[in-house]
């Protein structure tokens, strides 16, 4: 069985994904902010699944990572 996409976006103009610039490994996480949305995809994979996160959750799950110090660069 093929998965698709968890959420259909057809209808909706186009994201704009945007992902770390420490990131140069090609393996990483993209997000996108649609409508009260945060999206997160596979960068290997752009037209593979996309996760839809509420931006309140995904708010608070950086401020969770960033007070665990897990934000803390080298």
């Amino acid at each position: 069985m093929k998965g698709g996409p968890v959420a259909d976006y057809d209808d909706e103009p186009a994201p704009v994904w945007r992902k770390s610039t420490l990131s140069n490994s090609g393996g990483c996480l993209e997000v996108a902010f649609v409508n009260g949305l945060v999206l997160l995809r596979d960068s290997k994979h752009a037209n593979g699944p996309v996760l839809p996160i509420p931006l309140q959750a995904w708010t608070a799950f950086l401020a969770r990572v960033r007070a665990s110090g897990f934000d803390a660069h080298p």
